[in-house]
Protein backbone atom coordinates (compact mmCIF):
# COMPACT_ATOMS: atom_id res chain seq x y z
CA UNK A 1 0.00 0.00 0.00
CA UNK A 2 2.85 2.39 0.80
CA UNK A 3 4.33 1.96 -2.67
CA UNK A 4 0.94 2.58 -4.28
CA UNK A 5 0.60 5.80 -2.30
CA UNK A 6 4.12 6.91 -3.33
CA UNK A 7 3.34 6.29 -7.00
CA UNK A 8 0.08 8.23 -6.72
CA UNK A 9 2.07 11.19 -5.37
CA UNK A 10 4.60 10.82 -8.20
CA UNK A 11 1.91 10.70 -10.89
CA UNK A 12 0.12 13.75 -9.44
CA UNK A 13 3.32 15.84 -9.25
CA UNK A 14 4.90 14.75 -12.54
CA UNK A 15 1.61 14.45 -14.44
CA UNK A 16 0.51 18.02 -13.70
CA UNK A 17 3.90 19.46 -14.66
CA UNK A 18 4.16 17.39 -17.86
CA UNK A 19 0.69 18.29 -19.11
CA UNK A 20 1.49 22.01 -18.80
CA UNK A 21 4.69 21.73 -20.85
CA UNK A 22 2.89 21.80 -24.20
CA UNK A 23 1.36 25.19 -23.38
CA UNK A 24 4.73 26.62 -22.33
CA UNK A 25 6.74 25.20 -25.24
CA UNK A 26 4.10 26.11 -27.86
CA UNK A 27 3.71 29.66 -26.51
CA UNK A 28 -0.01 29.27 -25.78
CA UNK A 29 -1.70 32.64 -25.08
CA UNK A 30 -2.19 31.81 -21.36
CA UNK A 31 1.51 31.03 -20.87
CA UNK A 32 2.64 34.09 -22.82
CA UNK A 33 0.31 36.28 -20.73
CA UNK A 34 1.61 34.86 -17.43
CA UNK A 35 5.29 35.26 -18.23
CA UNK A 36 4.79 38.64 -19.87
CA UNK A 37 3.06 39.84 -16.70
CA UNK A 38 6.03 38.58 -14.67
CA UNK A 39 8.52 40.16 -17.11
CA UNK A 40 10.01 36.75 -18.02
CA UNK A 41 8.73 36.22 -21.58
CA UNK A 42 10.03 34.30 -23.53
CA UNK A 43 13.18 32.93 -21.91
CA UNK A 44 11.67 32.54 -18.45
CA UNK A 45 8.80 30.52 -19.93
CA UNK A 46 11.16 28.28 -21.87
CA UNK A 47 13.66 27.91 -19.03
CA UNK A 48 11.01 27.02 -16.43
CA UNK A 49 9.45 24.52 -18.85
CA UNK A 50 12.81 22.78 -19.20
CA UNK A 51 13.27 22.69 -15.43
CA UNK A 52 9.76 21.26 -15.00
CA UNK A 53 10.56 18.57 -17.57
CA UNK A 54 13.74 17.64 -15.68
CA UNK A 55 11.87 17.63 -12.34
CA UNK A 56 9.10 15.41 -13.74
CA UNK A 57 11.52 12.84 -15.13
CA UNK A 58 13.56 12.84 -11.92
CA UNK A 59 10.44 12.31 -9.78
CA UNK A 60 9.39 9.28 -11.84
CA UNK A 61 12.85 7.65 -11.64
CA UNK A 62 13.07 5.99 -8.18
CA UNK A 63 16.78 6.76 -7.74
CA UNK A 64 16.20 10.52 -8.19
CA UNK A 65 12.71 11.07 -6.77
CA UNK A 66 14.00 13.19 -3.89
CA UNK A 67 16.06 15.42 -6.17
CA UNK A 68 13.15 15.90 -8.56
CA UNK A 69 10.83 16.69 -5.66
CA UNK A 70 13.27 19.30 -4.33
CA UNK A 71 13.40 21.01 -7.73
CA UNK A 72 9.61 20.86 -8.07
CA UNK A 73 9.16 22.45 -4.62
CA UNK A 74 11.34 25.38 -5.66
CA UNK A 75 9.47 25.83 -8.93
CA UNK A 76 6.03 25.59 -7.34
CA UNK A 77 6.98 27.94 -4.51
CA UNK A 78 7.79 30.54 -7.16
CA UNK A 79 4.47 29.86 -8.93
CA UNK A 80 2.46 30.11 -5.68
CA UNK A 81 4.08 33.41 -4.66
CA UNK A 82 3.46 34.76 -8.19
CA UNK A 83 -0.24 33.92 -7.88
CA UNK A 84 -0.45 35.49 -4.43
CA UNK A 85 1.28 38.59 -5.76
CA UNK A 86 1.37 39.95 -9.30
CA UNK A 87 -0.76 37.34 -11.11
CA UNK A 88 -3.65 36.83 -8.68
CA UNK A 89 -5.36 33.55 -7.82
CA UNK A 90 -7.51 33.60 -10.98
CA UNK A 91 -5.66 33.99 -14.29
CA UNK A 92 -7.59 34.69 -17.49
CA UNK A 93 -10.87 33.40 -15.97
CA UNK A 94 -9.46 29.94 -15.15
CA UNK A 95 -11.28 29.81 -11.80
CA UNK A 96 -7.97 29.43 -9.93
CA UNK A 97 -7.14 26.14 -11.68
CA UNK A 98 -3.44 26.91 -12.21
CA UNK A 99 -3.07 27.99 -8.58
CA UNK A 100 -4.67 24.73 -7.40
CA UNK A 101 -2.35 22.72 -9.68
CA UNK A 102 0.68 24.50 -8.18
CA UNK A 103 -0.53 23.68 -4.64
CA UNK A 104 -1.08 20.00 -5.52
CA UNK A 105 2.41 19.66 -7.01
CA UNK A 106 3.95 21.51 -4.06
CA UNK A 107 2.27 19.31 -1.42
CA UNK A 108 2.92 16.06 -3.31
CA UNK A 109 6.58 16.98 -3.83
CA UNK A 110 7.00 17.96 -0.18
CA UNK A 111 5.84 14.50 0.94
CA UNK A 112 8.06 12.80 -1.66
CA UNK A 113 11.06 14.82 -0.50
CA UNK A 114 10.48 13.76 3.12
CA UNK A 115 10.27 10.09 2.10
CA UNK A 116 13.44 10.32 -0.04
CA UNK A 117 15.51 12.66 2.13
CA UNK A 118 18.45 10.24 1.99
CA UNK A 119 18.92 11.05 -1.71
CA UNK A 120 19.69 14.69 -0.85
CA UNK A 121 22.38 13.56 1.59
CA UNK A 122 23.87 11.40 -1.18
CA UNK A 123 23.83 14.38 -3.56
CA UNK A 124 25.74 16.55 -1.09
CA UNK A 125 28.41 13.88 -0.86
CA UNK A 126 28.68 13.63 -4.66
CA UNK A 127 28.96 17.39 -5.08
CA UNK A 128 32.24 17.26 -3.20
CA UNK A 129 33.46 14.77 -5.80
CA UNK A 130 32.37 16.95 -8.73
CA UNK A 131 34.61 19.76 -7.45
CA UNK A 132 37.59 17.66 -8.44
CA UNK A 133 36.46 16.96 -12.03
CA UNK A 134 38.50 19.73 -13.69
CA UNK A 135 41.58 18.78 -11.72
CA UNK A 136 41.01 15.17 -12.66
CA UNK A 137 40.70 16.02 -16.37
CA UNK A 138 44.00 17.88 -16.28
CA UNK A 139 45.73 14.97 -14.59
CA UNK A 140 44.12 12.59 -17.07
CA UNK A 141 45.48 14.61 -19.99
CA UNK A 142 49.01 14.62 -18.56
CA UNK A 143 48.91 10.88 -17.95
CA UNK A 144 46.96 9.91 -21.06
CA UNK A 145 49.54 7.29 -21.96
CA UNK A 146 48.98 5.49 -18.69
CA UNK A 147 45.20 5.81 -19.02
CA UNK A 148 45.24 4.11 -22.39
CA UNK A 149 47.12 1.22 -20.95
CA UNK A 150 44.35 0.49 -18.47
CA UNK A 151 41.58 -1.93 -19.27
CA UNK A 152 38.03 -0.59 -18.83
CA UNK A 153 35.66 -2.56 -16.65
CA UNK A 154 32.46 -3.88 -18.22
CA UNK A 155 29.90 -1.08 -18.56
CA UNK A 156 26.09 -1.37 -18.33
CA UNK A 157 24.70 -1.98 -21.80
CA UNK A 158 21.64 0.27 -21.60
CA UNK A 159 21.62 4.03 -21.15
CA UNK A 160 19.10 6.85 -20.76
CA UNK A 161 20.29 10.30 -21.81
CA UNK A 162 18.78 13.65 -20.84
CA UNK A 163 20.19 16.90 -22.23
CA UNK A 164 19.32 20.52 -22.76
CA UNK A 165 21.15 23.07 -24.92
CA UNK A 166 20.86 26.77 -25.71
CA UNK A 167 21.96 29.49 -28.12
CA UNK A 168 21.08 33.16 -28.17
CA UNK A 169 17.66 32.59 -29.78
CA UNK A 170 16.89 28.88 -29.42
CA UNK A 171 16.66 26.13 -26.80
CA UNK A 172 16.33 22.35 -26.96
CA UNK A 173 15.50 19.48 -24.60
CA UNK A 174 16.07 15.83 -25.46
CA UNK A 175 15.61 12.39 -23.95
CA UNK A 176 17.02 9.21 -25.48
CA UNK A 177 17.59 5.50 -24.95
CA UNK A 178 20.59 3.52 -26.23
CA UNK A 179 21.95 -0.03 -26.20
CA UNK A 180 25.76 -0.20 -26.19
CA UNK A 181 28.42 -2.67 -27.30
CA UNK A 182 32.02 -2.44 -26.02
CA UNK A 183 34.79 -3.11 -28.53
CA UNK A 184 38.37 -4.41 -28.24
CA UNK A 185 40.22 -6.28 -25.54
CA UNK A 186 40.58 -3.24 -23.30
CA UNK A 187 37.04 -2.07 -24.02
CA UNK A 188 37.97 1.58 -24.57
CA UNK A 189 35.63 1.96 -27.56
CA UNK A 190 31.86 1.72 -27.42
CA UNK A 191 29.14 2.00 -30.05
CA UNK A 192 25.42 2.35 -29.47
CA UNK A 193 22.07 2.39 -31.23
CA UNK A 194 18.88 3.86 -29.87
CA UNK A 195 15.98 6.25 -30.09
CA UNK A 196 15.88 9.95 -29.16
CA UNK A 197 13.22 12.65 -29.00
CA UNK A 198 14.48 16.23 -29.29
CA UNK A 199 12.25 19.27 -28.81
CA UNK A 200 13.47 22.57 -30.29
CA UNK A 201 11.75 25.90 -29.76
CA UNK A 202 12.28 29.65 -29.97
CA UNK A 203 10.26 32.85 -30.13
CA UNK A 204 11.25 33.54 -33.77
CA UNK A 205 13.80 32.06 -36.18
CA UNK A 206 14.95 32.46 -39.77
CA UNK A 207 15.03 29.44 -42.09
CA UNK A 208 16.89 29.47 -45.41
CA UNK A 209 16.51 27.50 -48.62
CA UNK A 210 17.06 23.81 -47.73
CA UNK A 211 17.64 21.66 -50.87
CA UNK A 212 21.32 21.06 -51.62
CA UNK A 213 20.73 21.52 -55.37
CA UNK A 214 19.98 25.17 -54.63
CA UNK A 215 22.04 25.84 -51.49
CA UNK A 216 25.35 24.20 -52.50
CA UNK A 217 27.62 24.02 -55.54
CA UNK A 218 27.79 20.20 -55.30
CA UNK A 219 25.27 17.51 -54.42
CA UNK A 220 27.78 14.64 -54.19
CA UNK A 221 27.41 12.89 -50.78
CA UNK A 222 30.13 13.94 -48.29
CA UNK A 223 31.63 16.42 -50.79
CA UNK A 224 28.50 18.53 -50.30
CA UNK A 225 29.73 19.34 -46.78
CA UNK A 226 32.83 21.17 -48.07
CA UNK A 227 31.35 22.53 -51.30
CA UNK A 228 30.73 26.25 -51.80
CA UNK A 229 27.54 27.80 -50.50
CA UNK A 230 25.41 29.38 -53.25
CA UNK A 231 23.98 32.18 -51.14
CA UNK A 232 22.46 34.00 -54.12
CA UNK A 233 19.93 31.13 -54.32
CA UNK A 234 18.89 31.48 -50.68
CA UNK A 235 15.53 32.87 -49.69
CA UNK A 236 14.53 33.40 -46.05
CA UNK A 237 11.46 32.08 -44.26
CA UNK A 238 10.85 33.81 -40.91
CA UNK A 239 8.93 31.35 -38.71
CA UNK A 240 7.26 33.26 -35.90
CA UNK A 241 7.07 30.55 -33.21
CA UNK A 242 9.07 27.44 -34.20
CA UNK A 243 8.26 24.32 -32.18
CA UNK A 244 9.62 21.02 -33.51
CA UNK A 245 9.59 17.54 -31.97
CA UNK A 246 11.89 15.12 -33.77
CA UNK A 247 11.73 11.40 -32.94
CA UNK A 248 14.72 9.69 -34.56
CA UNK A 249 16.76 6.53 -34.47
CA UNK A 250 20.30 7.45 -33.46
CA UNK A 251 23.81 6.05 -33.19
CA UNK A 252 26.70 6.92 -30.88
CA UNK A 253 30.42 6.25 -30.67
CA UNK A 254 32.26 6.77 -27.38
CA UNK A 255 35.87 6.47 -26.18
CA UNK A 256 36.62 5.72 -22.51
CA UNK A 257 39.87 7.14 -21.11
CA UNK A 258 39.14 5.23 -17.92
CA UNK A 259 36.13 4.14 -15.86
CA UNK A 260 35.17 7.76 -15.13
CA UNK A 261 35.98 9.94 -18.15
CA UNK A 262 34.81 9.49 -21.75
CA UNK A 263 34.19 11.53 -24.90
CA UNK A 264 31.86 10.78 -27.77
CA UNK A 265 29.64 11.78 -30.65
CA UNK A 266 26.04 10.87 -31.46
CA UNK A 267 23.84 11.66 -34.44
CA UNK A 268 20.25 11.09 -35.56
CA UNK A 269 19.74 8.73 -38.51
CA UNK A 270 16.08 8.51 -39.54
CA UNK A 271 12.70 9.35 -38.07
CA UNK A 272 9.73 11.69 -38.06
CA UNK A 273 8.97 15.22 -36.86
CA UNK A 274 5.81 16.86 -35.61
CA UNK A 275 4.89 20.17 -34.02
CA UNK A 276 2.43 23.03 -33.99
CA UNK A 277 1.69 25.14 -37.06
CA UNK A 278 3.13 28.63 -37.12
CA UNK A 279 2.65 31.79 -39.09
CA UNK A 280 5.61 32.66 -41.30
CA UNK A 281 6.86 35.29 -43.74
CA UNK A 282 8.81 34.29 -46.86
CA UNK A 283 11.07 36.89 -48.44
CA UNK A 284 11.81 35.92 -52.05
CA UNK A 285 13.09 38.20 -54.81
CA UNK A 286 12.62 41.17 -52.43
CA UNK A 287 8.91 40.36 -52.09
CA UNK A 288 7.36 39.24 -48.79
CA UNK A 289 4.61 36.61 -48.63
CA UNK A 290 2.92 35.22 -45.54
CA UNK A 291 0.89 32.20 -44.43
CA UNK A 292 -0.49 30.94 -41.11
CA UNK A 293 0.03 27.16 -41.26
CA UNK A 294 3.72 26.48 -41.91
CA UNK A 295 4.60 23.08 -40.36
CA UNK A 296 7.75 21.09 -39.52
CA UNK A 297 8.82 18.74 -42.32
CA UNK A 298 7.52 15.28 -41.42
CA UNK A 299 10.31 12.93 -42.59
CA UNK A 300 13.89 13.00 -41.30
CA UNK A 301 16.85 11.25 -42.96
CA UNK A 302 20.62 11.58 -42.57
CA UNK A 303 22.33 11.80 -45.99
CA UNK A 304 25.29 14.16 -45.18
CA UNK A 305 25.26 17.94 -45.12
CA UNK A 306 22.56 19.82 -46.99
CA UNK A 307 21.43 16.56 -48.57
CA UNK A 308 19.82 15.73 -45.21
CA UNK A 309 16.04 15.70 -45.00
CA UNK A 310 13.97 17.12 -42.15
CA UNK A 311 15.18 17.75 -38.59
CA UNK A 312 18.23 16.02 -37.07
CA UNK A 313 20.23 16.38 -33.85
CA UNK A 314 23.94 15.63 -33.37
CA UNK A 315 26.08 16.11 -30.25
CA UNK A 316 29.73 16.06 -29.22
CA UNK A 317 30.10 15.47 -25.49
CA UNK A 318 32.46 14.92 -22.55
CA UNK A 319 30.99 12.57 -19.94
CA UNK A 320 32.09 12.07 -16.33
CA UNK A 321 30.68 9.20 -14.24
CA UNK A 322 29.90 10.41 -10.72
CA UNK A 323 28.73 6.88 -9.83
CA UNK A 324 28.32 3.50 -11.49
CA UNK A 325 24.95 4.53 -12.90
CA UNK A 326 24.93 8.32 -13.15
CA UNK A 327 27.06 10.56 -15.35
CA UNK A 328 27.13 14.29 -16.12
CA UNK A 329 28.16 15.69 -19.49
CA UNK A 330 29.01 18.88 -21.32
CA UNK A 331 27.41 19.04 -24.76
CA UNK A 332 28.07 20.84 -28.05
CA UNK A 333 25.00 20.41 -30.25
CA UNK A 334 24.66 20.92 -34.00
CA UNK A 335 20.97 20.97 -34.88
CA UNK A 336 19.07 20.95 -38.18
CA UNK A 337 15.38 21.87 -38.09
CA UNK A 338 13.25 22.14 -41.22
CA UNK A 339 9.88 23.71 -42.02
CA UNK A 340 7.68 23.16 -45.08
CA UNK A 341 5.35 25.82 -46.41
CA UNK A 342 1.95 25.05 -47.92
CA UNK A 343 0.70 28.06 -49.87
CA UNK A 344 3.85 30.16 -50.33
CA UNK A 345 7.04 29.03 -52.05
CA UNK A 346 10.35 30.07 -53.55
CA UNK A 347 10.71 30.15 -57.32
CA UNK A 348 14.25 28.86 -57.91
CA UNK A 349 16.54 30.11 -60.72
CA UNK A 350 15.88 26.87 -62.62
CA UNK A 351 12.13 27.55 -62.54
CA UNK A 352 11.26 24.90 -59.94
CA UNK A 353 9.31 25.62 -56.75
CA UNK A 354 10.84 25.11 -53.32
CA UNK A 355 8.74 24.66 -50.18
CA UNK A 356 11.49 23.47 -47.77
CA UNK A 357 13.54 25.76 -45.51
CA UNK A 358 16.17 24.90 -42.90
CA UNK A 359 17.69 26.41 -39.77
CA UNK A 360 21.15 25.32 -38.55
CA UNK A 361 22.03 26.01 -34.93
CA UNK A 362 25.16 25.64 -32.80
CA UNK A 363 24.11 25.15 -29.17
CA UNK A 364 25.92 24.50 -25.90
CA UNK A 365 24.42 22.56 -23.03
CA UNK A 366 24.59 20.04 -20.23
CA UNK A 367 23.20 16.56 -19.77
CA UNK A 368 22.75 13.52 -17.56
CA UNK A 369 23.27 9.85 -18.39
CA UNK A 370 21.78 6.93 -16.47
CA UNK A 371 23.26 3.47 -17.08
CA UNK A 372 21.50 0.23 -16.23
Amino acid sequence: MKQIGIWILKIVAAGIMLQTLYFKFSAAPESVYIFSTLGLEPYGRIGIAILELIASIAILVPATTGLGALLAIGLMAGAIFSHLGKLGIVVMDDGGQLFIYALLVFISSLILLWINLHQIKTLLFRITKVKFILCFIMISSINSGNLKAQAISSQPKQELIFSTAFSSNQATASIGYQYHWQLGKKKHWEIGLGLRNTTAFSSKNDYITAPARLARSSTVPFLVVVSDQVSQNWDTLAVQRPFVNMLNAMTEIKYHFNNKLSVGFNIDLIGVSFGSSSSSILTTNSVSKSETNTKPSKFNLLLTGDLDKGSLNSEFFVNYQVSKKWGIRLVYQYLFTEYTTKNIYQTAPDGTSNYEFRNKANNLGIGLSYNF
